[in-house]
């Protein structure tokens, strides 16, 4: 089981749950990345071509590093 801890101060936390960082918007990016695999690989699935590319990031990562 893959596991995940994040050590963070008590500003960058408050920060943490506003705007695009809040953890209701990343969710809503998560789903749209899988929305968006599901209907390309739909597409391309009639192709011939790749069915979906799970490379790269995770799902609504910012692109923060």
């Amino acid at each position: 089981m893959l596991t995940e801890f994040q050590i963070v101060d008590l500003r960058t936390s408050q920060a943490n749950e506003l705007g695009e960082n809040s953890h209701e918007r990343y969710k809503e990016r998560q789903v749209m990345r899988v929305r968006a695999r599901l209907m390309h690989g739909m597409q391309e699935e009639d192709t011939g071509g790749p069915v979906l590319d799970l490379s790269g990031r995770q799902d609504g990562d910012l692109g923060h590093d």
